[in-house]
């Protein structure tokens, strides 16, 4: 294995993205969650199966933004808890 300068680039950053990409996606699973609720919680069904469908989906989608805040919060945790410490692309670690 060679030496890759797009990873010994990239790899320090990947914390980052990561807590970035999932602060993004809990954010747009809560609009999701906000939009389709307000659509279809107070919907009345009335024998109708595609408000059934959806209004079950609304809860899925707030199980989704539920476990995205989750990773979220976690990924934030890890970030500042991790960010002082040694690690071999800062040059800090004992090899």
């Amino acid at each position: 294995m060679g030496f890759d300068p797009f990873v010994s680039i990239l790899t320090p950053y990947m914390l980052e993205i990561g807590t970035v990409l999932t602060l993004y996606y809990s954010i747009l699973w809560t609009a999701v969650f906000g939009i389709f609720g307000d659509m279809y919680i107070h919907e009345k069904a009335e024998g109708d199966g595609g408000i059934k469908r959806m209004k079950n989906a609304v809860w899925i989608d707030l199980i989704n933004m539920l476990l995205w805040l989750i990773t979220s919060v976690m990924a934030v945790v890890v970030f500042f808890t991790m960010r002082g410490g040694r690690s071999l692309h800062t040059g800090r670690a004992s090899a």
